[in-house]
């Protein structure tokens, strides 16, 4: 049966939500004034996307969820999803299971209105829909409540309870439970998102992001125009996505000689120093790829914190790749390049710390299958397990190869995310399969194109140096975004506010999960770091990216 969050997270007293007020101490939110609704709100998050709790429904319940602003609604796993799927498994035990107290049940809540629509007959039936992520669909019913988000209540907020889905992200043991859509929705025909009415009901007009020196980070849900002298402001050109103009995609002038080696397909010097092939050795960069990518800011870029990766024109992120060159066992970590991009005429730099992944090998258990495929079945042509004698006969790097292509190919079935190229030539390195862990770059092919050119999606590696506001403001023609080095952010450094705990606290801990001052302290970056740990499950693609009808 499918989990909403991990037992131990959930309050055993009562439902509340806690901050740490500017002493320290933690206050009930249920107690804050009205007229606090519209200051700064920090909220602590998790994860490579932004990960943290909100709650739903009358009595509140909590749910922990993905800000994502890359989609418009709030997708959730409740009650009603667990009871689809004991129903799916077993239609026979209907009626044989009560719902849990500690589970959004809209049953039970008494703000909760059902959705109908008509049908052909002109009569009333529940209203269904669904929706796709970066890792597959899910289908949804549909219905409204209250929702408490940043210190904000919104009342009749549509929240989309999931029967059926094809998610990677929530069947993991991570507890997350949905997605909150925050994108601007300019153009409010396409939809409302939360951001949306929240600031029709003026509780809301920013969000900021400080992505911290881990996988965590801090939401702040409203907050002041920033100093224009220490950022940049760029212009959204959207109707409904956080999307830029894009120009000048490139590597760091500092690595251009390694352009030029490996354009001229040199295998014995590939920038690193070790004398090794690099890994695009075999298929040499054509250096006018990354000559003239996106030249007078010619390309799109959508800023999407549902994202781990850039996302790009194959092409040009096969080229990237090549070109940085990134080893698999990390050995050449600290001399890569920065990959620099011209962000809606703000030049950004994204460092070895946001575009390398360190994935761990997946226990061959997390892969089980059925043997239709191979993987998992024990005796299958790419399967994990193997008999002994199996072992002895093959050589230890064949293997080792062929449960990493596994790993792979099993994530481009499963979310059509398609590394396999980029792991194909990684392997081809002595160096390979040393480690139980591979490097390589957060670098995904898509070819989309849009009438504002060919489209880009940028997530994490930027985030993961830059600070960044989401804004639009009530008397503003078009919604902006502002960045700014986030070791440079003041809001970033600032952590003695009002933040919110992460969610409810254990059962063992009582009600609240204490934040020490060196937690918090943790949250904020400082000097230079290797690269970030990525286990497969957990990188997310835009799907809808594929399919994109407006911008």
């Amino acid at each position: 049966m499918t989990t909403i969050t991990k037992p131990e997270q959930h309050p055993t007293v009562e439902e509340k939500q806690f901050a740490l007020n500017s002493n320290g101490v933690f206050m009930d939110l249920s107690e804050t004034p009205k007229s606090a609704v519209d200051t700064p709100f920090k909220q602590l998050t998790n994860g490579s996307t932004p990960t943290g709790w909100i709650q739903i429904g009358t009595p509140k319940k909590w749910l922990f969820v993905i800000f994502d602003t890359g989609s418009d609604t709030l997708v959730a796993k409740t009650w009603e999803t667990i009871a689809a799927e004991l129903s799916s498994v077993d239609q026979g035990i209907a009626g044989m299971y009560l719902p849990s107290g500690q589970v959004y049940n809209h049953d039970t809540s008494t703000s909760y209105k059902r959705q109908y629509i008509k049908d052909q007959h002109g009569k009333d039936q529940p209203e269904q829909t669904s929706i796709t992520y970066g890792s597959g669909t899910a289908i949804t019913d549909v219905g409204k409540d209250e929702v408490l988000v940043g210190n904000r209540n919104l009342k009749n907020y549509t929240v989309m309870e999931i029967t059926a889905d094809s998610l990677q992200l929530l069947h993991t043991a991570k507890g997350i439970a949905g997605v909150l859509g925050l994108q601007h929705m300019k153009n409010k025909s396409l939809g409302n998102s939360l951001f949306t009415r929240m600031r029709d009901a003026d509780l809301l007009t920013s969000f900021e992001y400080c992505r911290g020196s881990g996988n965590n980070g801090t939401f702040i849900w409203g907050a002041p125009e920033p100093d224009p002298h220490k950022g940049h402001e760029v212009d959204v050109i959207g109707d409904m996505h956080w999307a830029v103009h894009l120009g000048d995609v490139k590597i760091a002038a500092t690595n251009a000689s390694l352009i030029e080696k490996k354009s001229s397909g040199d295998p014995q010097d590939d920038g690193s120093g070790d004398g090794q092939d690099g890994g695009g050795a075999d298929a040499p960069v054509d250096p006018k790829v990354l000559e003239n990518v996106c030249p007078n800011a010619t390309c799109l870029a959508i800023l999407d914190t549902g994202s781990n990766i850039i996302a790009g024109p194959s092409d040009v992120m096969k080229a990237i790749t090549q070109t940085v060159d990134v080893k698999p066992d990390c050995s050449n970590f600290d001399t890569l390049p920065h990959i620099t991009l011209n962000f809606g005429g703000y030049p950004v730099s994204v460092a070895p710390s946001g575009y390398v992944m360190k994935v761990p090998k997946p226990d061959p258990s997390e892969y089980g299958g059925d043997g239709s495929d191979g993987v998992g079945s024990g005796h299958g042509e790419d399967g994990f397990a193997r008999g002994s004698a199996g072992l002895l006969a093959e050589d230890a790097h064949e293997a080792s190869s062929r449960q990493w292509k596994t790993v792979f190919e099993r994530l481009h079935k499963n979310t059509g995310v398609d590394l396999r190229e980029q792991v194909s030539e990684l392997l081809k390195q002595e160096n390979a399969t040393a480690q139980e862990f591979l490097c390589m770059p957060a670098l995904v092919p898509l070819d989309k194109h849009t009438k504002f050119g060919a489209l880009y999606i940028v997530g994490t590696p930027l985030l993961d140096s830059y600070y960044a506001r989401w804004s639009f403001a009530k008397d503003a023609p078009a919604p902006k975004i502002y960045l700014q080095p986030v070791n440079e952010a003041e809001v970033c450094k600032d952590h003695t506010d009002r933040h919110i705990v992460n969610g409810p606290a254990s059962v063992g801990g009582g009600l609240m999960r204490k934040q020490s001052t060196s937690d918090i302290k943790a949250f904020i970056r400082t000097g230079n770091r290797g690269p970030t740990e990525r286990r497969v499950e957990d990188i997310r693609y835009p799907h809808w990216a594929k399919n994109l009808l407006s911008v």
